[in-house]
């Protein structure tokens, strides 16, 4: 439902790119992922606790999550300088992609460095 003090990202508006579907189904269900705020850059607009922005910004973070699971290091930690909001929202936008973050962090550990390569 959304409230009538906020405007909304329409979906066509978000950046075009890798944004998984489940992460925009999920935002649908709650309106404070997609209240319109000015983006500025990805840092700052996550510092200043813009749910939105997970979704606005997901593909040029997304990449920083995933050096940090292949270097065995948890990747939640990018989120702990953000509001907890933000970690929150990650949680509940993106489980497909911890999955993912999880799994490769799990099998990079299992692996040698040749295999490595089939990654």
């Amino acid at each position: 439902m959304r409230l009538i003090q906020y405007e909304y990202f329409e979906i066509s508006d978000l950046p075009a790119g890798e944004i998984p579907y489940t992460a925009i189904v999920n935002a649908l269900k709650d309106e404070k992922y997609l209240r319109r705020f000015k983006p500025t850059n990805y840092r700052n607009d996550l510092l200043l606790g813009h749910t939105g922005a997970l979704l606005y910004w997901y593909t040029e973070y997304v990449d920083v999550l995933y050096d940090h699971a292949v270097n065995d290091e948890d990747f939640m930690v990018f989120f702990k300088h953000f509001p907890m909001e933000i970690r929150e929202g990650f949680v509940f936008l993106f489980p497909e992609i911890m999955r993912k973050l999880n799994k490769v962090r799990k099998k990079l550990k299992k692996q040698n460095h040749l295999e490595e390569i089939t990654l």
